[in-house]
């Protein structure tokens, strides 16, 4: 089944009308993400410190961890295609291409006024 016109397609194959075609960075870029990531820094790097725990952590805590996952990001040569498709797919969790998620909500508002 192909998606309509007016949706663009996630990793996962499906259609999503969050995501409108016209407004994507790059219609293929979804479908370009294991290439980059084959190459990314944190292949092979505990996850812990791109995700939150499932338990309450404090202010240092959230500090130190995202501290540990942007030091990864500072010295990636994907960092930039990580970040554009966090943001393409709106990643809800963790640290993708050196922004948590408050950071890349942030970014896209920005990008979106301009």
């Amino acid at each position: 089944m192909s998606a309509p016109s007016n949706l663009s397609v996630l990793p996962s194959g499906r259609p999503s009308a969050r995501f409108p075609v016209a407004s994507a960075p790059s219609a293929s870029l979804a479908h370009a993400e294991p290439s980059w990531r084959a190459s990314a820094e944190c292949q092979g790097a505990t996850a812990a410190a791109f995700y939150p725990p499932s338990t309450t952590e404090t202010r240092e805590q959230r500090q130190r961890r995202e501290g540990a996952a942007r030091e990864l990001c500072g010295r990636c040569r994907v960092r930039e295609a990580c970040l554009e498709y966090a943001l393409f797919v709106q990643e809800p969790y963790g640290i993708w291409g050196g922004l948590n998620e408050l950071e890349r909500r942030r970014l896209l508002r920005r990008r979106a006024a301009s």
